[in-house]
């Protein structure tokens, strides 16, 4: 029987992000795919250390400790062939982060494969595959730079902070303010003050950390942070609290 991803959290997470392939990408990038797969061949057994998206990852992934079910599944993707694949699995191993399930595409889009797995998030180093998947109807974050060696040990608090307007909500409202200035867009906003906004593409995020967090038990609820980060001041203000309370 297969591996039912439905009703679970699910994190797409690209080789590059969670560990730091920054060097394999530029031989990648400087003499192709041929030399690339030669050299993780070559260092299958020289782990690469962790990447941007290691911590978070593995804080998050550490919560499955906390509910029962195993609710979040985080799942690799990646456009590298199965054979360069053999060194990635082994330094997942080797950091001990618990990531059961991976795909590897041998160059085609990841973007492609994201639906069927259900992602909920999906985050990577490449600013293509991220605006591939956003298209596609996946919320998607860029995630960037290496995490210092003091850093690469997890959190014992996830801390997720969003923004609103087109991103949590809807881009009505931000349309509405760069089409026709603040006051249309104060207007606007305070005559439907009570009306909450539609979905922004990581609405289904929102609401998965929320599940995520009301599962867990109440003296251990401390560990999931959610907040929104939105320049709005009155009256428009009201609205948001609204739709959050909604």
């Amino acid at each position: 029987m297969g591996f039912d991803l439905a009703n679970r959290f699910v994190i797409a997470v690209s080789s590059r992000a969670v560990l730091d392939l920054s060097k394999e990408n530029r031989l990648f990038e400087w003499k192709g795919t041929r030399f690339f797969n030669e050299y993780q061949t070559r260092h299958r057994d020289r782990p690469p250390d962790p990447g941007p998206a290691f911590p978070l990852v593995q804080s998050i992934l550490a919560l499955n400790q906390l509910v029962d079910g195993r609710p979040i599944e985080v799942v690799l993707m990646s456009k590298n062939s199965p054979s360069a694949s053999i060194r990635v699995h082994k330094a997942l191993e080797s950091h001990r982060i618990d990531i059961q399930r991976s795909w590897f595409t041998s160059g085609d889009p990841v973007s492609g494969y994201l639906q069927s797995a259900n992602v909920d998030l999906f985050l990577s180093a490449d600013p293509a595959d991220v605006k591939s998947a956003h298209a596609s109807g996946i919320a998607a974050a860029l995630i960037h730079g290496v995490p210092k060696q003091q850093d690469s040990t997890p959190s014992e608090q996830v801390r997720i902070a969003f923004d609103g307007d087109a991103v949590l909500f809807a881009e009505e409202s931000e349309r509405i303010y760069k089409e026709h200035g603040l006051a249309e867009f104060q207007r606007h906003e305070s005559e439907r003050a009570s009306e909450p906004m539609a979905d922004g593409p990581f609405a289904r995020v929102y609401r998965a950390l929320g599940d995520l967090r009301k599962a867990l038990p109440d003296e251990e609820s401390w560990r999931i942070k959610i907040g929104l980060f939105t320049a709005r001041n009155a009256p428009s203000h009201m609205r948001v609290l609204e739709t959050v309370e909604s």
